[in-house]
């Protein structure tokens, strides 16, 4: 235990601390309820509409072909995660960021698989492994999909084929 002071600074510090933390902790709660239950959220009807505007924001953001280098993804990446922290339905914005996420791999929409790597260790680091496992497999699959493009291509040079059916 520490010796009080002749001023009281111990007491008044312990004081301010504990309202600092009071405050925290009311703000947060402030920032979950105005992301998660907003005139938006009560008009759609549904509790997930926001994890679901969030993963479309996001799917823009990852679409996006003017980012000059990994910067200017981070910020932008960074913004994203801390909305997040504030949505009560986590495995709602999974799952629709999972959908989105098929349709920028499939349809060679996405700005950089780099990028949709980033997002997706960022969503590891706030949510765990396990979270983000079918998204990381997705993204291993799209790499072995490339390795394998480039193989036949290879092959089809080696041995004097065209290649017509290829993308890319």
């Amino acid at each position: 235990m520490s010796q009080p002071d002749a001023f009281g600074g111990r007491e008044l510090y312990n004081r301010l601390e504990s309202q600092f933390y009071t405050h925290l902790i009311e703000l947060r709660d402030a920032c979950s309820k105005f992301i998660n239950k907003n005139a938006i959220i009560e008009a759609s009807g549904t509790s997930t509409k926001s994890a679901e505007l969030l993963a479309r924001y996001s799917d823009t953001v990852l679409k996006t072909r003017k980012v000059i280098d990994d910067a200017d993804m981070a910020k932008p990446l960074k913004e994203i995660m801390v909305v997040f922290n504030y949505i009560n339905d986590k495995d709602a914005f999974q799952n629709f960021y999972w959908r989105l996420l098929a349709e920028r791999l499939v349809y060679e929409w996405s700005a950089s698989i780099d990028y949709e790597k980033m997002m997706i260790t960022e969503l590891k680091v706030k949510c765990g492994f396990f979270y983000t496992s079918k998204l990381q497999k997705m993204i291993e699959d799209m790499d072995i999909q490339e390795s394998l493009r480039a193989q036949y291509r290879q092959y089809c040079v080696e041995n004097r084929l065209r290649n017509t059916s290829m993308r890319k």
